[in-house]
């Protein structure tokens, strides 16, 4: 009997070390994917930046190559 009670025990001290294992897993991958959910949203967040700064780059030149045109009219 006390080799069974001993047993139990050591089974029950494996099942609670697997449950706070899995416990810290979980608590570990919702980090991660809080994480990777925000370095995501900043990626989105720079792309679009770019976007706006290709944008305003493709005004400008296209404002140039107009006063450029119409310098040579003038001319």
């Amino acid at each position: 009997m006390i080799l069974t009670e001993e047993v139990a025990k050591l089974f029950s001290g494996l099942q609670k070390a697997l449950r706070d294992a899995e416990a810290d897993l979980k608590e570990l991958a919702s980090s991660q994917q809080t994480k990777l959910e925000k370095a995501l949203s900043e990626a989105e967040e720079s792309r679009d930046e770019v976007d706006r700064q290709r944008t305003k780059l493709e005004d400008v030149r296209d404002e140039a190559r107009k006063a450029r045109q119409e310098k040579l009219d003038v001319e």
